[in-house]
C-alpha cells in the first residue's frame, strides 16, 4: 500500500484503530478457544496488538505533541481490518487474519520507507521492526491454520490440543 498519500496522523490513527479491532477480536476468539493452548495462542496476539497500538500513539505524540490522540470510528486510510463474527468458522476467521496480518506488515514497511525517505530512520526502523512482528503473527496464524486443515472437524482441532493439555513441564519431559 502507498502510503504517500496520506497526512501522517491520518496514517497513524488508522493504524491504531485497526491494532484496537485486532486487540478485540484476538480477544474474542481466545474466549471462544476451547483448548488452553489455542486460548494462550490468541490471548498472546490480542497482547501484541496492544503493545502496538501503545507504540503507534507514542508514535503519533511524539511526532504531533501539541494534538489530542483522537481515533476515528471510519478512516479514509484503506487498511483492511479483521473480521470476525461468531457464526464464522475457525478456518475463515483466520483466514481472514492471515489476510489482515499481512495487509498490516505491508502498511508498517510502506511507513518506514515514508520516514526513511524523510531522514527519521529511527522511526523508519521501528515501523520495519513492527511489520516484524506482524510476519510472526502471520506465521502463528498460518501454522494454526495448517492444524485446523489437517482434522476433518472443527472438534477434532480442539481434541488434539486436548491431549496436550493437563501435563505439567515435568510430566510433559518425561513423556518425550
Amino acid at each position: 500500500m502507498k502510503t504517500d498519500e496520506y497526512e501522517i496522523k491520518d496514517l497513524f490513527l488508522a493504524a491504531i484503530k485497526a491494532e484496537m479491532e485486532s486487540q478485540d477480536i484476538y480477544g474474542s476468539m481466545s474466549d471462544r478457544a476451547q483448548s488452553n493452548m489455542v486460548k494462550d495462542r490468541f490471548t498472546f496476539l490480542a497482547r501484541e496488538e496492544e503493545r502496538h497500538e501503545r507504540f503507534l500513539r507514542r508514535n503519533l505524540k511524539a511526532i504531533r505533541p501539541d494534538e489530542e490522540i483522537v481515533v476515528p470510528e471510519t478512516t479514509e486510510v484503506p487498511l483492511p481490518s479483521l473480521r470476525y463474527d461468531t457464526q464464522m468458522t475457525p478456518i475463515e476467521v483466520l483466514e481472514g487474519a492471515l489476510e489482515a496480518e499481512t495487509a498490516a506488515e505491508e502498511f508498517y514497511r510502506s511507513m518506514a520507507k515514508r520516514f526513511e525517505s524523510d531522514g527519521d530512520l529511527d522511526r523508519a526502523r521501528q515501523l520495519n521492526v513492527l511489520a516484524n512482528m506482524e510476519r510472526s503473527h502471520f506465521e502463528l496464524i498460518r501454522l494454526e491454520l495448517d492444524n485446523l486443515r489437517s482434522v476433518d472437524t472443527a472438534e477434532g482441532y480442539w481434541e488434539i490440543y486436548e491431549s496436550f493439555e493437563g501435563f505439567d513441564d515435568e510430566e510433559f519431559d518425561s513423556a518425550l
